[in-house]
């Protein structure tokens, strides 16, 4: 593969912001999930899950 040097900088910099973004993006939301639920979120949870059963069962 034949690229310019100005080619491939420039793929290696969009790379790498890329992979900052992600990177910080990441470090978000593992700060917004690091507590732990609220009763009130944990009781949502539950019914969730329980429903997702429910779909499941009709599925079968």
């Amino acid at each position: 593969m034949q690229i310019s040097n100005d080619r491939l900088v420039s793929l290696a910099l969009e790379d790498f912001f890329e992979r900052q973004k992600n990177n910080d993006l990441l470090k978000a939301i593992n700060e917004a999930y690091k507590d732990e639920p609220m009763a009130e979120e944990r009781e949502e949870l539950c019914l969730m899950k329980n429903k997702s059963f429910e779909v499941l069962d009709e599925w079968r």
